[in-house]
């Protein structure tokens, strides 16, 4: 067993005031940078290779100018009075951090009520989990913190004895609600504690506003996963947190969006693994008639084209929400050479950014590339394609056989 007091020559003392909500006690103060960087401070950093296992992260990594600006900010002199989040999780309150009193009587006459005056003795190995502010702490790491910088003092509030969930669910508090920002992180977030809790205890959430598409987001990252792992179409395509850009053409975010209307509509109430054979299906379909998107030859990039960019994904996943909407009954995943075989979609050039316009030196794009991104574009796009589509011999065939089986 760990001695918790082996350490304590070398334990870093702050001085606090102690708090409780909720019967959850908590801790305020303020600490100086000489101390701040002595702390063993970590960000827990959404990574894709620990999907699906206990370690996944809930946070961006820092951008390094972010940071920077920060640093170069309060060494000019300026200030800082906005505090920083920090946790210490409750394996390490066990065994590597505690609460000391101050001796009796000394806190007789503070003034702020149901609140005492403590100390925060915490080892130098103890593991203080960075919530909000890590920009802050990344950007102080090139300042003279034990010089002209060394008494700065940066305001705090510690949670005590939370776990990861805890505190994934302030970060996302305070990254959305408050600040109204949605990010692809907030998604993985919204999956993760759907699968932890389940749906109905997350919609009785009081943050139910972070929830509220809770019930297609968590499947459209699993179908997002499970497509990219099995279709070589998909592969290294999506963004995913933190990950670098590389050849990627589209953020999780847009195809997660793009997969709304399928889990809400058309293909409401299919299995998952169902759902990633027809996207698969789908897509080697558009691949089989609009090939020049797809090349890996180097002769074309995708990079070039919005087919697999938010554009192609949010009218392409719409196009499919219709035929399953009008043919639910006879459609198969088989069919889809044959329906998108339309000029709408096989026509390389209407999805080609770089195409030269007429009469136009500035300006690039095809048909599609120049109506926009927002939904209604993607509405306008979805109609020309269906039209052309519904003029086809296959989809007359099938929707003879839809009207006569009922």
């Amino acid at each position: 067993m760990v001695n918790k007091k082996q350490n304590k020559q070398n334990r870093i003392i702050i001085p606090c005031i102690r708090f409780r909500q909720n019967g959850k006690e908590m801790f305020s103060g303020t600490i100086k940078l000489s101390q701040l960087v002595e702390l063993n401070t970590k960000v827990d950093q959404f990574m894709a290779k620990d999907l699906n296992t206990n370690r996944l992260g809930y946070q961006r990594a820092p951008e390094p100018r972010r940071a920077k600006k920060f640093g170069d900010y309060i060494s000019q002199g300026e200030t800082s009075p906005t505090g920083i989040l920090l946790s210490i999780r409750e394996e390490d309150t066990k065994l590597h951090a505690e609460v000391e009193e101050y001796s009796s009587g000394s806190n007789t006459d503070f003034p702020i009520v149901d609140t005492d005056i403590v100390k925060i003795s915490i080892d130098p190995d103890c593991l203080v989990y960075v919530v909000d502010g890590q920009h802050r702490l990344t950007g102080i790491e090139n300042c003279d913190v034990y010089g002209k910088l060394a008494d700065y003092a940066i305001p705090f509030t510690l949670l005590w004895g939370n776990d990861k969930y805890q505190e994934a669910n302030q970060f996302v508090i305070i990254n959305k609600t408050q600040k109204i920002v949605r990010t692809d992180l907030a998604e993985r977030f919204v999956a993760m504690e759907s699968k932890r809790r389940g749906l109905t205890n997350i919609s009785n959430d009081p943050n139910t506003a972070i929830f509220k598409n809770a019930e297609w987001i968590g499947p459209a990252l699993d179908i997002l996963d499970s497509l990219t792992k099995k279709s070589k179409i998909w592969s290294n395509r999506v963004k995913l947190p933190n990950e670098p850009k590389g050849e990627t053409t589209v953020s999780q975010k847009s195809f997660t969006d793009s997969l709304e209307i399928l889990l809400t509509d058309s293909l409401n109430g299919k299995k998952e693994c169902d759902i990633v054979d027809i996207l698969d299906a789908f897509w080697d379909a558009i691949k089989q008639n609009c090939p020049e998107p797809f090349d890996t030859t180097g002769q074309y990039s995708a990079k070039d084209y919005a087919l697999q960019q938010t554009i192609g994904v949010m009218a392409m996943h719409r196009v499919l929400n219709r035929l399953y909407k009008n043919l639910w009954k006879v459609i198969k995943p088989k069919h889809f050479i044959e329906l998108l075989n339309a000029d709408e979609i096989a026509n390389h050039e209407h999805w080609d950014r770089t195409l030269p316009i007429k009469d136009d030196d500035v300006n690039k794009g095809g048909k599609w590339t120049l109506m926009g991104t927002n939904n209604k574009s993607f509405r306008i796009i979805e109609g020309n394609i269906m039209r052309g589509i519904m003029k086809s011999k296959i989809y007359k065939q099938l929707e003879k056989e839809q009207e006569n089986s009922n």
